[in-house]
């Protein structure tokens, strides 16, 4: 009704009255125009504009506004049924993914183990083959009828085992280099690849805010933060609602990702706004996170 009067004095003040009545007198009836204007006030009150920042706070350090990160708006019932069906598929994912470790293991042993065993034999070949050179030439050391001849046995042993260490060597070294190339050479490290490969096959660690985050439901609005950091969004009511977001930050000590999932609900004012920060995060038990999940 205010939104009706406001119209009305305006009408007034514009002094445009007796053109109205004008038209009015012409067959469209003023309670009638007055009723699409109130219509039209009661179609834009449906609406709301949802303002927010996001933005995070260093140690020591000034508050970095992060541009261009996607913020999407999803509905309060969507998201509680995600959340209560969540638990059962964090078990579920767990037991594959705790298999896909075993099994990855087991399959790197298996290819692993001829590889090793090759390198051992030939790590032992060559010592033998050293060994008996060393044995060779202290025996023409110690022969006191030794006179430098090549043709003699013990000249000739020796040649021999000079011989086998060369060749020894050589197999060896090339069973370092199939060892080296080969990536199941060091179990620990390609398990470890491994790993990261099966984890981010399934959206992260189960349980972890990556996971959520990858699986949350589809939102009915998205809009991208502006080079300070500021988003506005138009959602169609005023009713709460969950705004996620992911954003990602250089540090030296690598990347680093921020996950949030929040509770949000549009201000009566245009300077309310909603605040995705350190505060925030879905690793940070707050009255705004809407999905909390202990670091």
């Amino acid at each position: 009704m205010r939104f009706l009067s406001a119209a009305t004095m305006a009408i007034r003040r514009r002094s445009d009255w007796r053109r109205l009545q004008h038209v009015c007198g012409s067959g469209l009836s003023l309670s009638l125009l007055l009723s699409v204007l109130l219509l039209a006030a009661t179609s834009c009150q449906r609406h709301a504009v949802l303002n927010g920042e996001v933005f995070l706070v260093t140690q020591g350090g000034p508050s970095i506004k992060l541009g261009l990160v996607q913020v999407t708006v999803i509905r309060e019932d969507t998201l509680q049924a995600f959340a209560r069906r969540m638990p059962a598929q964090i078990a579920r994912d767990t037991l594959f993914l705790h298999a896909a470790i075993e099994a990855t293991i087991d399959s790197l042993n298996i290819k692993v183990t001829p590889i090793r065993n090759e390198l051992l034999a030939a790590e032992q070949a060559y010592n033998s083959a050293c060994a008996e050179e060393t044995s060779a030439m202290n025996r023409i050391l110690a022969s006191p009828n030794y006179d430098g001849d090549p043709s003699s046995p013990l000249r000739i042993s020796w040649k021999r085992a000079t011989a086998s260490v060369a060749i020894a060597k050589r197999r060896r070294d090339e069973a370092r280099k199939r060892a080296e190339s080969n990536p199941g050479g060091d179990v620990a490290d390609v398990s470890a690849a491994r790993l990261e490969e099966i984890m981010a096959a399934f959206g992260g660690v189960p349980g972890s805010a990556a996971y959520w985050y990858r699986h949350l439901p589809a939102g009915f609005a998205t809009t991208k933060t502006d080079a300070d950091g500021r988003f506005g969004i138009q959602l169609p009511s005023r009713d709460r609602v969950a705004l996620a977001a992911k954003a990602q930050r250089q540090t030296p000590g690598g990347p680093e990702d921020y996950y949030w999932v929040v509770w949000a609900r549009p201000g009566d004012r245009a300077e309310d706004r909603v605040f995705l920060s350190n505060d925030n995060l879905m690793t940070v038990s707050s009255p705004a996170t809407a999905i909390y999940v202990r670091n």
